[in-house]
């Protein structure tokens, strides 16, 4: 929740009358109503800021929907909500966010409901409702958006200033250059709307001829001509300050400020910086950070009028693809949320889907957004513009291009049927694509990705084979990449093939003096050659890859190869929990959910080799269950093998000698489900052979007896 930027005037009884609300029985939603610029928003932000709130609701999550859709208000609640993944989906989100209501003392606001955020928010209401216990969804809605919110909710109508006190100290200065009676009356006409006085201030009329030509112009709405004339008394290029109208948000940094004085042929430091100063004085913008600025929202709104008015309609879009650019140059060096969603606004206002087409097919961008965690995100918007690009008349190749983006990015969420379906989509038209050799290559190797996650083994493995069959001749860099994914994969069935296969692979990447290709590659060798005792060449690949991944500063394959060399490690006998902790975190902050899931798996045997089985125990469930939610077999199978093992349980035959009764009933679930499952008995038995000595056995005499109430005992 951001800090109220000043401080509250006249609203005290509103305050309180907000706080009494809240403490009702039925005031688990409480809705702020009022009239435009009436200072909703500012009361919201105290009440969240209040000695009281802050006892009542610890956890304060804050979503504005000025200008915004939906979904994007879940991204900005997800930065509220503690221990997220970054690639939740919504649904995810939103559970997660009643749970939190649930167990109470949770504040969120839903500021600016508009009449298109209706239909979600009223079923975010009824939601809201039944799980809310000791929590609070404030939500603020102008008045004619409040009479379509169901009547039964608790509201707060608000009002203009009327006191004389609190208006006259609102005019600040004005007071002492205009006649009080005169000011009082100006308010008056203007019904008391703080942000209206506000900009009556911010104009500081000379006379009262101006003042009341000014609460005229203001009287009857005309914010337009007001921000125009305000334009006109401005040294500044009028399209460099009315530019800002057209701009998402109300948050500006002074480096956009200054690409903008570019753009518009006002050179020179100097006279920007004064003129920056000047808009400061005259409090059209706010320093925020250093380096930031606010523009006053309801300047920000009448801008964009002021620019229609000013320079026409057919302006607008260059405007807004100017903005596009600047956004989209900015994904290449530092991207962010913010950036992206920006990026996306304005290239749709100004009509350029293919902008957005060619910018989310760019490997080197979303591969930038996906390490900082946007990889939900950047699928929904492909995902949304997919229709509307099929219906613009893109080529055959273009459009598989666009669905093989869509499948990666359904990979990377753990969403492999649906990447799987946009595979499909791909065999339709592949037919007419024209450059079908390497389009191919890259439809095989999403499907076995997919293929590889969903435990159908043989198709994984019949695409792998094809991408490589297909690449030997013009040395494709994505045929090395699957030759060592190909090998990883192949260990399960024939491990001294895999093992031929990886090295190839590795003798390969080197060859194209690709660094990253080779890390890649390295990474996969590594496990099977740890897996088949060669422990010291393992730890030396794992060692060269984690060099060349921090050269070329790759988090994701950092994470991944921080956490495999755990695998090493417990092999070996060491304790390398420092290291699967340090992947692990590294991967979560990335939202990568099956690398983290098997970081935490590798702690959890890190943890029972020390001694600490409760909390290994915990940790190998957790990851047990994580595997069996995203039908990953080959971590699932591991997963409950060293659940048993730290259960107790001893078995020289995995299907025949385990008997399921004897266990807790969520190892009991996870083990059925595991010998019920052929797909995993595969994965099961590799594991077993590989691993069965991992977790050293419990000790005997009387912790033995607390163990066997420990395995039988329901939790």
């Amino acid at each position: 929740m951001t800090q109220p930027r000043s401080e509250l005037i006249g609203r005290q009884a509103e305050l309180d009358l907000l706080a009494e609300l809240s403490a009702q029985e039925d005031g688990s939603v409480v809705v702020v109503a009022g009239p435009s610029g009436v200072g909703k928003t500012k009361l919201v932000e105290s009440f969240a800021d209040s000695a009281h709130a802050k006892a009542r609701y610890p956890l304060t999550i804050s979503c504005s929907l000025y200008r915004t859709n939906w979904t994007s208000a879940l991204a900005q609640m997800k930065r509220g909500v503690p221990r997220i993944p970054a690639n939740a989906t919504q649904e995810e989100l939103e559970a997660a966010i009643f749970t939190l209501a649930r167990k109470g003392g949770v504040l969120l606001v839903l500021d600016n409901v508009d009449n298109e955020h209706v239909q979600y928010v009223e079923e975010f209401i009824e939601r809201w409702q039944e799980a809310a216990s000791g929590s609070l969804l404030l939500i603020t809605a102008q008045t004619d958006v409040r009479a379509v919110i169901p009547a039964d909710i608790p509201d707060l109508l608000l009002e203009g200033l009327r006191q004389e006190d609190d208006i006259l100290a609102l005019l600040g200065g004005l007071r002492s250059r205009l006649p009080v009676g005169d000011l009082v009356a100006a308010a008056e006409k203007l019904s008391g709307n703080p942000q209206l006085l506000l900009f009556m201030r911010w104009r500081e009329p000379g006379s009262v001829a101006e003042l009341e030509e000014m609460v005229d112009k203001l009287a009857d709405r005309n914010l337009a001509q007001a921000v125009e004339d305000l334009v006109d008394q401005t040294s500044l290029p009028t399209l460099f300050f009315l530019a800002l109208g057209v701009h998402k948000d109300t948050s500006v940094s002074q480096r956009l400020l200054a690409a903008l004085w570019d753009h518009f042929g006002s050179r020179g430091a100097e006279p920007f910086i004064r003129s920056i100063q000047m808009l400061v004085d005259r409090q059209f913008l706010a320093p925020t950070t250093p380096g930031d600025y606010r523009l006053h929202e309801q300047v920000h709104v009448n801008l964009e009028k002021a620019l229609v008015n000013r320079v026409g309609r057919e302006r607008v879009p260059s405007l807004h693809h100017y903005f596009a650019e600047y956004y989209r140059r900015g994904l290449h060096h530092s991207p962010t949320s913010t950036a992206f969603t920006r990026f996306v606004h304005h290239a749709r206002l100004a009509g350029d889907l293919m902008l957005i087409y060619h910018t989310l097919i760019d490997d080197k961008i979303v591969d930038r957004l996906a390490s900082s965690g946007m990889v939900l995100q950047v699928q929904q918007e492909l995902e949304s513009l997919a229709p509307s690009l099929a219906d613009s008349g893109l080529r055959a190749d273009q459009l598989v291009r666009l669905y093989v983006a869509l499948g990666r990015l359904c990979n990377a969420l753990s969403d492999h049927d649906k990447a799987l379906s946009w595979m499909e989509k791909c065999a339709e038209l592949a037919d007419r694509n024209e450059s079908a050799a390497t389009t191919n290559r890259e439809i095989w190797y999403v499907s076995a990705v997919a293929y590889s996650n969903t435990g159908q083994s043989d198709s994984c493995l019949q695409s792998y084979f094809r991408i490589v069959e297909a690449s030997i001749a013009d040395e494709d860099t994505l045929g090395c990449v699957s030759l060592g994914y190909l090998a990883h994969d192949l260990k399960y069935r024939d491990i001294d093939e895999a093992d031929r296969l990886g090295q190839l692979s590795v003798d390969w990447a080197r060859s194209f003096q690709s660094g990253v290709i080779l890390a890649k590659n390295l990474c996969s060798h590594a496990e099977t050659t740890a897996l088949l005792g060669r422990l010291r060449d393992a730890k030396n690949m794992y060692r060269e890859a984690e060099a060349i991944a921090t050269f070329h500063e790759d988090k994701r394959e950092l994470g991944r190869i921080r956490t495999n060399w755990g695998l090493a490690e417990m092999l070996s006998g060491s304790d390398g929990l420092q290291l699967v902790e340090s992947g692990m975190t590294l991967s979560h902050q990335l939202g990568d959910r099956r690398r983290s899931l098997q970081g935490t798996l590798y702690q959890g045997v890190l943890l029972a080799r020390a001694g600490q089985r409760a909390r290994a125990r915990a940790s190998i469930l957790q990851a047990a269950k994580g595997f069996g939610l995203l039908h990953d077999g080959r971590y699932f199978a591991p997963a409950v093998l060293w659940l048993l093992q730290v259960d107790g349980v001893t078995h020289s035959d995995l299907w025949a000698g385990l008997d399921v009764s004897v266990l807790r009933p969520d190892t009991r679930a996870l083990a059925e489900r595991m010998q019920n499952h052929p797909g995993y008995r595969v994965y099961a038995d590799f594991w077993h052979r590989s691993l069965s000595a991992c977790i050293p056995p419990r000790p005997n005499g009387r912790q033995a007896k607390k163990d066997a109430s420990y395995r039988t005992e329901p939790t």
